[in-house]
């Protein structure tokens, strides 16, 4: 047959030509049009599910969480496989998809599954929520923040407030990770003697700290034709201002979260995680970008990124890093 295949060809000459140029302009209009991608997504449409369930074992979490998770969503259209993983207090559930499904339609087909089996969740458990749309394909860029001046904090929080949003604000990208460096918040170290002494349970502790630190709203006053709102203002700012906060009271005297011998916390401190420190030049905070699953240019965004960077570098204090 490849024979006759080869004679024909010879004989008709014209023909093969005319066929070799259509199909020489047919690739050519279809590369023009065709989507690049540096770094192209070679899994199937995936969901990711994530659940928290503080305090529960492994074993309870399978049976009570991600079994029941994972009964929902099998069947559903398109699902391809479910996989999961579970640790101490999380479940991790994996959706594939179909080649080709669109990744907007999977989420939601996911989204109406879950609300569905959230009702059956126990009550300790978090309500199940969706990961953002990127993939184990989907890290494209690792930025490092480095000062020999600063503190891990303030690096920390630079990343957190300032270079995460404005990379966030790139068309294309997923998610921003920053990971090292210190987190400002507040530790309040309870003393099992105290709370033994005032008879008080660590959750009576953690609802006083809860509800004694935050803003509330007293509607408003109208004087001279104007409307003046009003707000009572009691989000703690300090150690000492956690500390004032009444968790009980015995016999008319409240016991407060301060740090003297009649109150019930060892210590309140500000508290940091460790950071990543280099011998030559101090402290350094990374932030790891992950780009969408769904098609995009990523040369477009790495453009797009870079310039974002360099309006951040020069727009930065000096400061600062």
């Amino acid at each position: 047959m490849l024979d006759s295949l080869i004679r024909w060809s010879l004989y008709h000459r014209a023909v093969v030509l005319f066929l070799a140029a259509v199909l020489l302009l047919w690739g050519g209009y279809a590369i023009r049009d065709m989507p690049l991608d540096v770094l192209p997504d070679l899994t199937a449409p995936t969901v990711t599910i994530l659940v928290e369930g503080r305090g529960m074992v492994p074993t309870e979490m399978e049976s009570l969480v991600t079994f029941p998770i994972e009964s929902a969503i099998n069947g559903a259209p398109g699902v391809r496989r479910v996989r999961s993983a579970t640790a101490v207090g999380v479940a991790v559930i994996w959706v594939e998809f179909e080649w080709g499904q669109e990744i907007y339609r999977a989420r939601q087909i996911v989204n109406e599954k879950l609300s569905l089996v959230a009702a059956s969740l126990p009550p300790n458990v978090d309500q199940p929520f969706l990961a953002p749309i990127s993939s184990i394909m989907g890290e494209i860029l690792f930025i490092t923040l480095e000062s020999d001046r600063h503190s891990a904090m303030e690096v920390r929080t630079v990343a957190d407030t300032v270079l995460r949003r404005r990379i966030l604000a790139t068309p294309g990208v997923a998610q921003v990770v920053p990971t090292g460096g210190d987190q400002k918040q507040y530790q309040v170290l309870v003393s099992p003697e105290s709370l033994q002494r005032f008879s008080i349970s660590l959750g009576e502790v953690e609802a006083a700290l809860r509800q004694g630190s935050q803003n509330s709203s007293a509607g408003f006053r109208v004087a001279g034709g104007q409307e003046y709102l009003i707000q009572g203002v009691g989000r703690a700012s300090s150690e000492a201002a956690i500390g004032q906060i009444a968790v009980t009271s015995r016999a008319g005297r409240p016991t407060c979260a301060a740090t003297d011998a009649s109150t019930l916390c060892a210590t309140i401190t500000s508290g940091r995680r460790p950071a990543f420190q280099r011998a030559s030049v101090g402290t350094c905070q990374g932030c790891s970008t992950w780009r969408r699953s769904a098609p995009s240019n990523s040369s477009r965004t790495r453009a797009d990124r870079e310039n974002r960077n360099v309006q951040f570098a020069e727009s930065i204090d000096p400061p600062a890093c």
